[in-house]
């Protein structure tokens, strides 16, 4: 399911047909361009609730390889994202 949720992701991302997505997509290399692939990881943090870190990020090359993160990541309990309140938003850009 994991995977699924991803693959439409990246597809709509891409504005390609699922079909053409997959497990052994490369992010890097041919794959999405930066910008893409920075909403995409994005957008798999706001779905299910995680972190995923930039050292991480670049240790992610295929499309199996970033469900299999989430999948371990929410297994894990680890990295719970939550998103910041305004108050903490404004105290953070202000600084």
């Amino acid at each position: 399911m994991t995977y699924d949720t991803i693959r439409d992701m990246l597809a709509e991302e891409l504005g390609l047909g699922e079909e053409l997505v997959t497990p052994d997509t490369r992010l890097f290399g041919g794959g999405p361009g930066a910008v893409s692939l920075a909403r995409l990881i994005i957008r798999c943090e706001r779905e299910f609730g995680i972190t995923i870190h930039d050292d991480e990020a670049a240790s992610i090359t295929r499309l199996a390889d970033l469900a299999a993160y989430v999948d371990r990541a929410l297994a894990d309990g680890r990295d719970r994202y939550r998103p910041l309140e305004d108050r903490d938003r404004e105290a953070w850009y202000y600084r």
